[in-house]
């Protein structure tokens, strides 16, 4: 035999003993963690204030976002108001954020109506522009032309 045949008997015998040792070993010590990821998540007990400990820094954030917003409206009311004249780009900034704020009202709403329908609908949508659409199968030679854009068979 060569040494490298007697170093794989070796390697084996001793992942062999090693696995026995960590099966014996691993029934006896108490597991601290459940050796399971895939269990489900703890229901969580929800504050009287509604608020889940997870989304707390989000509501956070999003609160801060609101003050920031207000303050600014404020200052821009307050400068209008004393007859200040703004600057250009601060008003592109402002179309920009208005533009913004009716885009994502708009995908929100979207967003909402996809949710409903989807909870609503058992978990499928229809698919938007389907294939067939009820006029029949198309014919090999229509689909070869469509395909490599030729006219001959």
């Amino acid at each position: 035999m060569g040494v490298v045949t007697v170093f794989l008997y070796v390697l084996i015998a001793a992942l062999v003993i090693g696995n026995a040792l960590l099966f014996f070993v691993r029934n006896r010590l108490p597991a601290a963690e459940p050796l399971s990821v895939n269990q489900a998540a703890p229901v969580l007990a929800v504050p009287q204030d509604g608020a889940v400990p997870s989304l707390k820094p989000l509501e956070f954030k999003v609160e801060l976002a609101h003050r920031r917003i207000q303050e600014l409206e404020r200052s821009f009311a307050a400068l209008k108001a004393s007859g200040g004249h703004l600057d250009t780009s601060v008003l592109r900034k402002l179309e920009k954020l208005d533009s913004f704020k009716s885009t994502a009202e708009a995908e929100l709403v979207a967003m909402k109506e996809i949710i409903t329908e989807l909870q609503n609908g058992g978990g499928h949508m229809k698919a938007s522009g389907s294939v067939d659409s009820g006029k029949g199968s198309i014919s090999e030679t229509e689909l070869r032309r469509l395909i490599y854009r030729s006219s001959s068979p």
